[in-house]
């Protein structure tokens, strides 16, 4: 252990629990339990909400500014999922009083990470909003929260060398697919013990070489001669995680919703798919890494906009469920633009920006989510920036979509749900007229599972929407469908 007081934490995988890893200075090695504390773990919505306080063990936890070892990491673990410990940026963490540290990302770029609080001796609380919860899906018999302040752990060596510290939920107030939630205290962390990476058993033909000895009758009396026979014996094979490249072909298109009629908009390019091993029941962690998104500019779509661009910020993640059976696989988006009718204070929106739109205020986005996964649906989240562009704002190389393009407003990064069922995204009281609305749907088609291994995915398809007010300019109120099939 370090002078610095670095702390590692230990990560891992499943599907049905929550437990809160810590690090802590000037303690001995080993695991120390956050089990004496409240505890509070909510997730619905795709957003994560879990709080400890009055809690002993996060007394000692080090500066988590980088200052006394490596990043602070974040991983989140259940049974059939498991996130792997993702790095936090160092400058999104503060100091905001003696014994207080806080990270904040508003738009929650890395993972869906939007805000830890910490304050020493008090509370901890963490609060995720996409990214990560996303990728998680109930009934879960246990789930598991991992914070640590130093250097990221490695993924296959799941034993730990430093302090632990760590807290367990394994009872729910509800356990549903996209609702789940506990309370009290923690309980004992299971670490889990390094294992040969489960995946699916292939039968594979191993010969193994064996004798018999067959009687032989020669003048002087009987003699056994050892005759050599091949017995076939079926082992075993596991599958190893893959990755695969997925060419998006035709009737890959971007759709708009707004108040006037806008074509479809045909997309091009690539992105890549990221297939962890086998979970429990059928199951699969999947991963999109940002720089595997490379989607094509779309040139002159309407009047006045020369090109957009879609591009991936941070890496997207979810699921495969190669069973099925899996809830949620169908999800409506929506936004009010206008919320005075059921909301005339305000108090869960915003007050419009916009000129001329008399202070109106905007609702939250919301999400629901219905239906039943079939085999080989998938459900994941990806962050992007749709970014429009004149001819004037292409920058010094006069190409639309790189890295020296001038947006006239630089876009906010929006996390876009996916999935192989259906997607609804509807703006309610559109460009801020009462009782005008907007609404767009897609579906989607499963991906065959035969696919892991073969890397061949022609005609699945993945669906996703958002909508966004105040878009742009000369439209206003967006929403967007994307459409993404494989070749």
């Amino acid at each position: 252990m370090s002078g610095r007081g670095v702390r590692l934490v230990a990560i891992a995988s499943a599907c049905a629990a929550l437990a809160l890893l810590l690090g802590a200075g000037d303690v001995g090695a080993g695991q120390i339990d956050l089990t004496q504390g409240r505890a509070l773990m909510r997730l619905g919505g795709e957003r994560l909400v879990a709080r400890f306080t009055r809690e002993p063990g996060i007394t000692n936890f080090p500066d988590p500014r980088c200052e006394a070892g490596g990043a602070t990491s974040l991983r989140l673990r259940t049974d059939a999922y498991d996130s792997g410990a993702v790095a936090l940026p160092c400058a999104n963490w503060t100091r905001t009083g003696s014994r207080k540290y806080e990270y904040r990302d508003r738009d929650a770029l890395v993972a869906g990470v939007e805000r830890i609080l910490w304050t020493r001796g008090v509370k901890l609380s963490i609060v995720v909003r996409g990214g990560l919860a996303a990728a998680i899906t109930g009934p879960v018999s246990f789930f598991e929260i991992h914070l640590s302040s130093g250097p990221v752990p490695v993924p296959s060596r799941p034993t730990l060398e430093e302090d632990l510290y760590c807290a367990r939920f394994a009872s729910f107030r509800n356990n549903a697919a996209f609702s789940i939630s506990s309370s009290g205290p923690g309980q004992p962390c299971i670490l889990p013990t390094p294992t040969v990476t489960p995946t699916i058993a292939i039968p594979t033909a191993t010969p193994t070489l064996t004798s018999t000895f067959t009687p032989t009758i020669t003048p002087g009396g009987p003699t056994l001669t050892p005759t050599a026979t091949v017995t076939r014996t079926l082992t075993p094979t596991l599958r190893p995680p893959t990755s695969h490249v997925i060419q998006l072909g035709a009737g890959s298109r971007v759709r708009l919703g707004a108040f006037v009629t806008l074509p479809a908009f045909p997309l091009t390019g690539e992105f890549t798919l990221d297939f962890a091993s086998p979970g429990a029941n059928g199951v699969t962690a999947v991963s999109v890494p940002a720089a595997g998104v490379q989607f094509d500019p779309i040139l002159n779509p309407i009047v006045g906009i020369n090109a957009v661009c879609v591009q991936a910020v941070s890496d997207g993640s979810g699921l495969v469920d190669c069973d099925g059976g899996s809830s949620g696989i169908n999800q409506v988006v929506s936004q009010d633009h206008r919320t005075q009718d059921v909301d005339p204070g305000c108090a869960s929106g915003t007050i419009d920006p916009q000129a001329g739109h008399g202070g109106s205020c905007n609702g939250a986005p919301q999400s629901a989510f219905s239906g039943v996964f079939a085999p080989g649906d998938m459900r994941l989240t990806m962050t992007v920036q749709v970014v429009t562009l004149t001819t004037a704002q292409f920058g010094p190389d006069m190409l639309p979509c790189t890295s020296d393009d001038q947006p006239g407003t630089p876009p906010s990064p929006v996390v876009i749900p996916m999935q192989t069922g259906t997607i609804t995204a509807t703006v309610i009281d559109l460009n801020n007229n009462a009782g005008i609305n907007t609404s767009l749907q897609g579906a989607g088609s499963p991906f065959p599972c035969a696919g892991i291994d073969s890397g061949s995915f022609t005609g699945a398809k993945l669906v996703g929407g958002f909508v966004a007010l105040h878009a742009n300019p000369l439209i206003g109120d967006l929403a967007t469908v994307l459409e993404l099939v494989a070749q």
